[in-house]
């Protein structure tokens, strides 16, 4: 574990993002995307929760993540995504971890617009 804040947080951050993107994925496989395919995010919004919940964390475990800490996203990533290869599977993680970032510091900035810290 990479320090003190592990990436309990950006795992679920990671996981969310995954979930959107599987379910444009899977919306898109007709060829449109429409109101129909909105069953589609069910699996996604259930995700939403845990991913903001500690979001304020989640740069605090980027910034010190270390290679077990990377390790467990990769193999996040290839459990949601098991018909990856390897190599797509870390640069797939290192797009997430940038997505897990711009998350907390979204809602971040709601909270501080709301008054909430």
């Amino acid at each position: 574990m990479g320090g003190v804040y592990g990436v309990k947080n950006t795992i679920e951050a990671v996981d969310l993002g995954l979930s959107i993107g599987v379910a444009v994925k899977n919306a898109r496989a007709d060829g449109t995307i429409d109101a129909a395919d909105v069953v589609h995010l069910i699996p996604a919004v259930a995700k939403v929760g845990p991913a903001v919940a500690d979001a304020a964390l989640i740069p605090k475990e980027v910034g010190e993540l270390d290679a077990e800490d990377a390790t467990q996203i990769v193999a996040s990533v290839q459990s949601r995504l098991p018909e990856l290869g390897d190599a797509r599977a870390v640069a797939i993680a290192g797009k997430s971890l940038a997505v897990a970032v711009a998350v907390a510091e979204l809602v971040s900035e709601i909270r501080k617009s709301d008054g909430v810290a």
